[in-house]
């Protein structure tokens, strides 16, 4: 986790710094206020993806309309590499907590995004193996984290599924 783990960690005590400048929290939590209702959503449910999304896979969290992305894209909150969306990790790191601190869209986004991972498992259907590593590509890491989710839930079933018809 290092530096990454958390916020509170990147504080300053020196005086003749800005109050809205002395810890990386603050300085989210000012730009966080900034954003409209829809921005503040996108932003919270794509934490639901560790490594980033792309376009289509934060359609299908997000709930919002397309130009959103877009909008957060322009305000450098979100960058385009190549076809995915990525967050910078300190930002994950505050839109995970923003997540975590509403639980009933916490519930709803980590459905969401288990529902994404299973319809990208049952798209490859004959992958095993290595197979399914390279099929699941740079999502393998949020297809780990929907199946984790999906233990403690009656999705587990659809996602056990399309594991068993990869392997």
């Amino acid at each position: 986790r290092g530096i990454e783990g958390s916020l509170a960690l990147l504080t300053t005590s020196i005086r003749n710094v800005p109050a809205r400048h002395r810890s990386m929290a603050v300085v989210f939590a000012s730009i966080w206020q900034r954003l409209d209702d829809d921005e503040q959503r996108l932003l919270r449910r794509m934490a639901a993806f560790q490594d980033g999304c792309t376009r289509s896979a934060a359609a299908s969290i997000g709930d919002v309309p397309d130009t959103v992305v877009n909008t957060l894209v322009d305000k450098a909150l979100v960058r385009c590499c190549g076809e995915r969306l990525v967050m910078p990790k300190l930002l994950y790191r505050f839109a995970l907590e923003q997540l975590r601190a509403k639980p009933g869209e916490l519930a709803e986004t980590l459905q969401r995004h288990s529902s994404y991972c299973t319809a990208l498992l049952q798209r490859h259907p004959r992958a095993g193996g290595q197979d399914l590593v390279q099929s699941a590509g740079a999502d393998l890491d949020s297809v780990r984290a929907a199946l984790h989710y999906a233990k403690t839930t009656p999705e587990l079933r659809s996602v056990a599924e399309a594991i068993e018809k990869c392997g």
